[in-house]
């Protein structure tokens, strides 16, 4: 597994540091680069806790959970923050609702010996009149509920204030229960999806601004682009987008890892006079930042830096530019 971890003394010793992006002097935290529940395995230090908070609730998670992502992760057997293997269908389908009755909802699960996605009614509790002017509560509920019958009989009752049943009564209830219930062949059900094209860009761009840092250091911090991009992630100021990111497969120059198509890559170099962030995020989302228009002011943009993270295996690799092309020269 590789793991990077910058400046450790900051905390072992407890000291301060400047906070990459409020720029203050605060006790730092881990970060991760690229997050945590991607696989990420690339921690700096140089965040504050403030400021880490608030990106991996804001602007990491609008990566995390978007919906291509979502599927990669539940294709890989990747865990959520729980251990639980991440379910695609229920996170991405969450509750719908049948299309013959809008006020029954349903859930989309998987089964876990088939890996099927199967829908699940939700308990529904409604009043009803009869022709002869009773009023009853009819309970709706999913046959795989149907272990719970008593328990949810007694609860209801206890609800309206009536006294349990006898033993007798209430063993008639659930039987007559079972005998009314019915399969729906086929069922018609209702999802609202909302599928995000921008805000996964902000998490991208944090992962580009951090990389630059790494790349070239605190002379970072007053680039004039740099404090773009910190108003982009923090703001959502889409006008200081500089470059392109998409959701592809292939970007140029980023092709050339093509064959790693479940790994994180990350690279900064210099372009011309300014230097680029190119990211990819699995096979999933692209794109090429520009993270400053003057590349002469930092030593270390020529050499440029290289992170390769597999998050199946933990395995990565981080470099400069320089090296990794020297690798897959010589490989071919």
């Amino acid at each position: 597994m590789g793991i990077a971890l910058l400046n450790p003394s900051y905390a072992l010793q407890g000291k301060q540091m400047l906070c990459i992006f409020c720029l203050k002097e605060k006790p730092p935290s881990k970060e991760h680069i690229f997050p945590q529940a991607i696989g990420g395995t690339l921690v700096i230090d140089r965040v504050c806790t403030q400021c880490n908070g608030w990106l991996g609730t804001n602007v990491d998670a609008l990566l995390t959970d978007h919906k291509l992502i979502l599927l990669k992760r539940a294709q890989l057997n990747m865990r959520d923050n729980t251990g639980n293997v991440i379910d695609f269908w229920k996170k991405v389908f969450g509750l719908g609702t049948m299309a013959n009755d809008p006020g029954q909802k349903v859930r989309l699960t998987t089964n876990p010996k088939t890996g099927i996605p199967e829908p699940q009614l939700i308990y529904k509790s409604e009043r009803k009149t009869l022709d002869d002017g009773t009023e009853v509560k009819k309970i709706t509920i999913d046959t795989q509920q149907e272990k719970d019958i008593e328990k949810i009989i007694e609860r209801e009752r206890r609800r309206r204030g009536l006294s349990p049943l006898l033993r007798d009564e209430l063993q008639a209830q659930i039987e007559s229960a079972k005998t009314n219930s019915r399969r729906i062949e086929q069922p018609e059900i209702k999802y609202s999806i909302q599928f995000d094209v921008w805000d996964y860009k902000r998490t991208v761009c944090k992962i580009a601004y951090e990389l630059a840092w790494l790349c070239l250091g605190d002379e970072y911090l007053d680039d004039p682009v740099a404090e773009q991009l910190r108003n982009l992630i923090f703001k959502d100021m889409r006008d200081d987008l500089k470059g392109e990111i998409e959701l592809c497969t292939d970007m140029t120059p980023l092709t050339l890892w093509k064959s790693e198509s479940n790994a994180h890559i990350g690279f900064c170099s210099k372009v011309h006079h300014g230097v680029c962030v190119s990211i990819r995020i699995f096979d999933s989302i692209c794109g090429n930042i520009s993270v400053s228009e003057s590349a002469d002011k930092y030593p270390t943009a020529a050499d440029g830096r290289f992170v390769s993270i597999h998050p199946q295996t933990g395995i990565s690799r981080n470099t400069t530019l320089v090296d990794e092309l020297g690798r897959i020269s010589r490989r071919t």
